[in-house]
């Protein structure tokens, strides 16, 4: 069978919002997958390609609906990654933890209000906390860790 015959074969086009559900594999992410030449391919890529050809190099193929398993090309565009990222903030869909909820922080929110409330010198803190004199600056200025914030 190729390409295109086993692509369409796992679609559902009965979806009452227009989107064209991928029916098979998915990624934990949501997004369809099939494989392609010996390779995994998203399903929404594939969707793209059969139906208006290649990707240029350096574009991804983004979702107007915002339904990762649609494969509809009517609601697929191109975009920058840039694009892809603007349109989830647009669209409030961009999560982006803040705090110590981030994966990066070295700090919580019990230790940066010590860092405000202490009458440490900058070096002296940077040092006691693990960070440099530059995060410690930052707190006390309140240009980063501005406010515990419900939800994040």
């Amino acid at each position: 069978m190729n390409l295109a015959d086993r692509f369409w074969a796992k679609v559902d086009k009965t979806d009452s919002s227009g989107c064209w559900i991928w029916t098979a594999s998915r990624w934990k992410s949501g997004y369809g997958r099939i494989g392609v030449n010996g390779h995994l391919e998203g399903a929404h890529r594939v969707a793209w390609e059969l139906t208006r050809g290649p990707i240029p190099a350096g574009l991804n193929v983004c979702h107007s609906c915002d339904n990762r398993p649609c494969v509809n090309p009517a609601h697929l565009f191109l975009g920058t990654q840039s694009d892809n990222i603007r349109d989830s903030i647009e669209k409030e869909r961009w999560y982006m933890p803040i705090g110590e909820k981030n994966g990066r922080a070295k700090l919580t929110y019990t230790q940066v209000e010590e860092i405000r409330s202490s009458a440490l010198p900058f070096a002296k803190l940077a040092v006691k906390y693990g960070v440099s004199r530059w995060t410690i600056w930052n707190i006390r200025k309140n240009v980063s860790w501005k406010q515990k914030e419900e939800g994040n």
